[in-house]
Protein backbone atom coordinates (compact mmCIF):
# COMPACT_ATOMS: atom_id res chain seq x y z
CA UNK A 1 0.00 0.00 0.00
CA UNK A 2 2.04 2.68 -1.42
CA UNK A 3 1.49 6.37 -0.56
CA UNK A 4 1.89 9.82 -2.65
CA UNK A 5 1.09 11.90 0.31
CA UNK A 6 4.51 12.10 1.36
CA UNK A 7 7.77 10.28 2.79
CA UNK A 8 7.50 10.83 6.75
CA UNK A 9 10.82 11.44 7.92
CA UNK A 10 12.62 11.06 4.40
CA UNK A 11 14.29 14.38 4.71
CA UNK A 12 15.66 13.31 7.90
CA UNK A 13 16.99 10.20 6.62
CA UNK A 14 18.42 11.63 3.49
CA UNK A 15 20.04 13.87 5.96
CA UNK A 16 22.20 11.11 7.94
CA UNK A 17 22.80 8.75 4.85
CA UNK A 18 25.12 11.55 3.74
CA UNK A 19 28.86 10.81 4.05
CA UNK A 20 30.01 11.72 7.38
CA UNK A 21 27.10 13.78 8.71
CA UNK A 22 26.53 11.02 11.50
CA UNK A 23 30.53 11.15 12.13
CA UNK A 24 30.70 14.65 12.27
CA UNK A 25 27.01 14.89 14.81
CA UNK A 26 28.65 11.75 17.22
CA UNK A 27 32.35 14.60 17.07
CA UNK A 28 29.70 17.40 18.40
CA UNK A 29 28.03 15.32 20.66
CA UNK A 30 30.91 14.53 22.82
CA UNK A 31 31.86 18.70 23.14
CA UNK A 32 31.59 21.66 20.67
CA UNK A 33 34.19 21.80 18.22
CA UNK A 34 35.87 24.26 15.38
CA UNK A 35 35.97 23.60 11.68
CA UNK A 36 39.77 22.64 12.24
CA UNK A 37 39.47 20.67 15.06
CA UNK A 38 36.97 18.05 13.49
CA UNK A 39 39.17 18.02 9.82
CA UNK A 40 42.04 16.84 12.38
CA UNK A 41 40.33 14.68 13.69
CA UNK A 42 38.69 12.97 10.68
CA UNK A 43 41.63 13.46 7.90
CA UNK A 44 39.66 11.85 5.10
CA UNK A 45 36.93 14.42 5.10
CA UNK A 46 37.70 17.96 3.04
CA UNK A 47 37.01 21.41 4.49
CA UNK A 48 34.56 21.43 1.20
CA UNK A 49 32.89 18.32 2.47
CA UNK A 50 33.04 19.11 5.96
CA UNK A 51 31.31 22.63 5.69
CA UNK A 52 28.53 21.24 3.32
CA UNK A 53 27.64 19.03 5.74
CA UNK A 54 27.39 21.41 8.86
CA UNK A 55 25.63 23.84 6.60
CA UNK A 56 23.10 20.73 5.67
CA UNK A 57 22.80 20.10 9.70
CA UNK A 58 22.42 23.56 10.36
CA UNK A 59 19.58 23.69 8.50
CA UNK A 60 18.10 20.46 9.37
CA UNK A 61 18.03 22.36 13.12
CA UNK A 62 20.51 19.59 14.63
CA UNK A 63 23.23 21.75 14.79
CA UNK A 64 23.99 25.24 15.85
CA UNK A 65 27.10 27.71 15.24
CA UNK A 66 28.32 29.36 18.46
CA UNK A 67 30.38 32.70 17.79
CA UNK A 68 33.15 34.10 20.01
CA UNK A 69 34.21 37.65 20.08
CA UNK A 70 37.60 36.92 20.45
CA UNK A 71 40.70 38.26 17.71
CA UNK A 72 40.67 36.93 15.59
CA UNK A 73 36.67 36.06 16.10
CA UNK A 74 36.24 32.41 16.20
CA UNK A 75 33.11 30.05 15.35
CA UNK A 76 32.14 26.89 16.89
CA UNK A 77 29.94 24.40 16.17
CA UNK A 78 27.64 22.35 18.50
CA UNK A 79 24.46 19.69 18.45
CA UNK A 80 21.55 21.84 19.13
CA UNK A 81 18.65 20.10 21.14
CA UNK A 82 16.94 18.31 18.34
CA UNK A 83 20.62 16.72 16.96
CA UNK A 84 20.56 15.08 20.36
CA UNK A 85 17.14 13.42 19.50
CA UNK A 86 18.60 11.77 16.29
CA UNK A 87 21.48 8.84 17.76
CA UNK A 88 18.16 6.49 18.47
CA UNK A 89 17.50 6.74 14.14
CA UNK A 90 21.35 5.79 13.39
CA UNK A 91 21.09 3.81 16.02
CA UNK A 92 18.60 1.27 14.52
CA UNK A 93 20.29 1.57 11.19
CA UNK A 94 23.31 0.10 12.65
CA UNK A 95 21.39 -2.57 14.23
CA UNK A 96 19.52 -3.72 11.47
CA UNK A 97 22.72 -3.71 9.75
CA UNK A 98 24.57 -5.55 12.36
CA UNK A 99 21.35 -7.92 12.21
CA UNK A 100 20.07 -8.50 8.77
CA UNK A 101 23.10 -7.21 6.37
CA UNK A 102 26.19 -7.88 5.97
CA UNK A 103 26.94 -4.73 3.47
CA UNK A 104 27.59 -2.55 6.06
CA UNK A 105 30.06 -0.13 5.78
CA UNK A 106 32.84 -0.24 8.76
CA UNK A 107 34.03 3.20 8.73
CA UNK A 108 30.24 4.92 9.25
CA UNK A 109 27.92 1.87 10.07
CA UNK A 110 24.58 2.42 9.76
CA UNK A 111 24.61 4.93 6.66
CA UNK A 112 24.28 2.31 3.70
CA UNK A 113 20.88 0.78 4.84
CA UNK A 114 20.34 4.65 5.64
CA UNK A 115 20.91 4.94 2.24
CA UNK A 116 18.84 2.84 0.88
CA UNK A 117 15.71 4.17 2.59
CA UNK A 118 16.65 7.65 1.51
CA UNK A 119 16.28 7.11 -2.09
CA UNK A 120 12.16 7.48 -2.44
CA UNK A 121 11.71 4.87 -5.02
CA UNK A 122 13.19 2.76 -2.58
CA UNK A 123 10.68 3.09 0.05
CA UNK A 124 7.67 3.47 -2.54
CA UNK A 125 8.50 -0.02 -3.59
CA UNK A 126 8.44 -1.43 -0.18
CA UNK A 127 5.32 0.15 0.60
CA UNK A 128 3.81 -1.25 -2.44
CA UNK A 129 4.92 -4.81 -1.48
CA UNK A 130 4.16 -4.10 1.85
CA UNK A 131 0.61 -6.40 1.02
CA UNK A 132 1.96 -8.96 -0.65
CA UNK A 133 4.02 -10.03 -3.18
CA UNK A 134 4.02 -8.21 -6.39
CA UNK A 135 5.13 -8.82 -10.57
CA UNK A 136 7.36 -6.07 -11.79
CA UNK A 137 4.50 -4.39 -13.98
CA UNK A 138 2.32 -4.43 -11.03
CA UNK A 139 5.24 -2.85 -9.12
CA UNK A 140 5.77 -0.35 -12.26
CA UNK A 141 2.23 1.23 -11.28
CA UNK A 142 3.23 2.49 -7.70
CA UNK A 143 5.85 4.42 -9.60
CA UNK A 144 4.02 6.12 -12.86
CA UNK A 145 6.62 8.89 -13.02
CA UNK A 146 10.06 6.27 -12.95
CA UNK A 147 11.45 4.59 -16.14
CA UNK A 148 10.53 1.05 -16.61
CA UNK A 149 14.63 0.70 -17.08
CA UNK A 150 14.91 2.81 -13.53
CA UNK A 151 12.84 0.41 -11.38
CA UNK A 152 13.91 -2.50 -13.06
CA UNK A 153 17.36 -1.45 -11.59
CA UNK A 154 16.15 -1.23 -8.17
CA UNK A 155 14.41 -4.09 -7.84
CA UNK A 156 17.91 -6.15 -8.70
CA UNK A 157 19.35 -3.75 -6.26
CA UNK A 158 17.55 -4.37 -3.29
CA UNK A 159 17.03 -7.98 -4.48
CA UNK A 160 21.19 -7.83 -3.94
CA UNK A 161 20.91 -6.02 -0.82
CA UNK A 162 19.16 -8.88 0.68
CA UNK A 163 16.19 -6.93 0.98
CA UNK A 164 13.92 -8.28 -1.57
CA UNK A 165 13.32 -11.97 -2.15
CA UNK A 166 12.10 -13.45 -5.68
CA UNK A 167 9.25 -15.79 -5.97
CA UNK A 168 9.10 -17.65 -9.14
CA UNK A 169 5.47 -19.18 -10.28
CA UNK A 170 6.30 -20.86 -13.49
CA UNK A 171 7.40 -18.47 -15.97
CA UNK A 172 6.43 -15.63 -13.32
CA UNK A 173 7.96 -13.88 -11.28
CA UNK A 174 7.14 -11.93 -8.39
CA UNK A 175 9.37 -9.82 -5.71
CA UNK A 176 8.64 -9.93 -2.51
CA UNK A 177 9.97 -8.71 1.01
CA UNK A 178 12.81 -10.66 2.71
CA UNK A 179 11.94 -11.25 6.52
CA UNK A 180 14.00 -8.67 7.64
CA UNK A 181 12.50 -5.53 5.35
CA UNK A 182 9.45 -4.84 7.73
CA UNK A 183 11.95 -4.18 10.29
CA UNK A 184 12.63 -1.34 8.38
CA UNK A 185 9.72 0.79 9.93
CA UNK A 186 11.73 1.04 12.86
CA UNK A 187 13.68 3.48 11.27
CA UNK A 188 11.63 5.30 9.39
CA UNK A 189 8.93 5.78 11.98
CA UNK A 190 12.05 7.14 14.33
CA UNK A 191 12.80 9.69 11.71
CA UNK A 192 9.07 10.85 11.08
CA UNK A 193 8.49 11.59 14.75
CA UNK A 194 11.44 13.15 15.20
CA UNK A 195 10.20 15.56 12.20
CA UNK A 196 7.23 15.54 14.02
CA UNK A 197 8.90 16.93 17.37
CA UNK A 198 11.29 19.63 15.50
CA UNK A 199 9.60 20.31 12.27
CA UNK A 200 6.24 19.80 12.88
CA UNK A 201 4.72 18.40 9.53
CA UNK A 202 1.14 18.06 10.03
CA UNK A 203 -0.06 15.27 7.04
CA UNK A 204 -0.22 11.76 7.81
CA UNK A 205 1.82 11.34 5.16
CA UNK A 206 2.61 7.33 3.98
CA UNK A 207 2.10 6.45 7.92
CA UNK A 208 -1.29 4.17 6.52
CA UNK A 209 1.98 2.50 4.51
CA UNK A 210 3.97 1.83 7.40
CA UNK A 211 1.47 0.47 9.63
CA UNK A 212 0.53 -2.01 6.43
CA UNK A 213 4.37 -3.00 6.64
CA UNK A 214 5.28 -3.49 10.30
CA UNK A 215 1.82 -5.52 10.70
CA UNK A 216 2.12 -9.00 9.18
CA UNK A 217 5.35 -8.92 11.28
CA UNK A 218 3.40 -8.73 14.65
CA UNK A 219 1.98 -11.67 16.95
CA UNK A 220 -1.35 -10.80 18.78
CA UNK A 221 -2.45 -13.11 21.57
CA UNK A 222 -4.87 -15.54 20.09
CA UNK A 223 -7.73 -14.63 22.55
CA UNK A 224 -7.73 -11.03 20.94
CA UNK A 225 -9.94 -11.39 17.49
CA UNK A 226 -11.47 -8.30 15.64
CA UNK A 227 -10.71 -5.05 13.56
CA UNK A 228 -9.34 -1.75 14.49
CA UNK A 229 -9.81 1.26 12.60
CA UNK A 230 -6.49 3.38 13.25
CA UNK A 231 -7.96 6.92 12.29
CA UNK A 232 -4.88 9.26 11.96
CA UNK A 233 -6.49 13.15 12.60
CA UNK A 234 -4.31 15.65 10.18
CA UNK A 235 -5.04 18.94 8.59
CA UNK A 236 -7.40 18.98 5.75
CA UNK A 237 -7.37 15.66 3.36
CA UNK A 238 -4.28 13.96 5.02
CA UNK A 239 -6.68 12.02 7.50
CA UNK A 240 -6.49 8.63 7.09
CA UNK A 241 -8.13 5.17 8.37
CA UNK A 242 -6.06 2.02 8.30
CA UNK A 243 -8.09 -0.91 8.92
CA UNK A 244 -5.80 -4.17 11.39
CA UNK A 245 -7.86 -7.08 11.63
CA UNK A 246 -6.27 -9.26 14.96
CA UNK A 247 -7.76 -13.34 14.51
CA UNK A 248 -6.01 -16.21 15.60
CA UNK A 249 -2.60 -14.59 16.03
CA UNK A 250 -1.61 -13.16 13.28
CA UNK A 251 -2.53 -9.28 12.42
CA UNK A 252 -3.72 -8.21 8.85
CA UNK A 253 -3.67 -4.75 7.33
CA UNK A 254 -6.82 -4.94 5.18
CA UNK A 255 -6.75 -2.74 1.60
CA UNK A 256 -10.14 -1.83 1.98
CA UNK A 257 -12.38 -0.86 4.83
CA UNK A 258 -14.43 -3.32 5.87
CA UNK A 259 -18.58 -4.11 5.73
CA UNK A 260 -19.08 -3.87 9.10
CA UNK A 261 -17.80 -1.50 11.76
CA UNK A 262 -14.52 -1.92 13.17
CA UNK A 263 -14.57 -3.37 16.81
CA UNK A 264 -12.23 -0.26 17.87
CA UNK A 265 -11.72 2.76 16.44
CA UNK A 266 -8.29 4.92 17.57
CA UNK A 267 -8.53 8.77 16.73
CA UNK A 268 -4.93 11.02 17.33
CA UNK A 269 -2.39 12.86 15.25
CA UNK A 270 0.50 11.18 13.23
CA UNK A 271 3.03 11.65 16.24
CA UNK A 272 0.55 10.44 19.05
CA UNK A 273 0.32 6.99 17.09
CA UNK A 274 4.01 7.20 16.58
CA UNK A 275 4.53 7.63 20.11
CA UNK A 276 2.38 4.74 20.90
CA UNK A 277 4.01 2.37 18.86
CA UNK A 278 7.36 3.10 19.63
CA UNK A 279 6.94 3.85 23.67
CA UNK A 280 4.26 0.99 24.13
CA UNK A 281 2.31 4.11 25.41
CA UNK A 282 -1.40 4.16 24.04
CA UNK A 283 -1.91 7.22 26.55
CA UNK A 284 -2.34 9.12 23.52
CA UNK A 285 -4.44 7.47 21.61
CA UNK A 286 -8.24 8.48 21.92
CA UNK A 287 -10.16 4.85 21.49
CA UNK A 288 -13.81 3.92 21.70
CA UNK A 289 -15.07 0.39 21.02
CA UNK A 290 -12.87 -3.06 22.55
CA UNK A 291 -10.19 -0.78 24.53
CA UNK A 292 -8.83 -4.05 25.21
CA UNK A 293 -8.48 -4.87 21.02
CA UNK A 294 -6.88 -2.07 20.33
CA UNK A 295 -4.04 -1.42 22.83
CA UNK A 296 -3.09 -5.47 22.29
CA UNK A 297 -2.99 -4.35 18.43
CA UNK A 298 -0.71 -1.41 19.24
CA UNK A 299 1.43 -3.54 21.57
CA UNK A 300 1.93 -6.26 19.09
CA UNK A 301 2.77 -3.84 16.35
CA UNK A 302 5.10 -1.99 18.81
CA UNK A 303 7.40 -5.35 19.36
CA UNK A 304 7.76 -5.59 16.09
CA UNK A 305 9.42 -2.02 16.04
CA UNK A 306 11.42 -2.86 19.15
CA UNK A 307 12.22 -6.20 19.25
Amino acid sequence: MASNRGQLGASTIRLLSERSAVRVLRALTDHPAQPSELTARFPDLTRSLLMRRLGELMRAGAVKRIRVADVPPRAYYAVSDAGRELPPIFDAAVRWERRWSSLARPDEPGTWVLGVLADEANRTILLALADGPLRPIEIDHHLPGLARSATRRRLRDLLGDGILIRIHHGRRVRYALAPGARRLGLITVLAARWAWEWSAPAAAGDLPGLLHLLAPAAHVPEPLTGVCRVHIDAEGIDSADVYLHAKAGTLVALRVAPNDPPHAVGHAPPKAWCDALLERNPSGIMTRGNTALMVGVLTSVSAVLVS
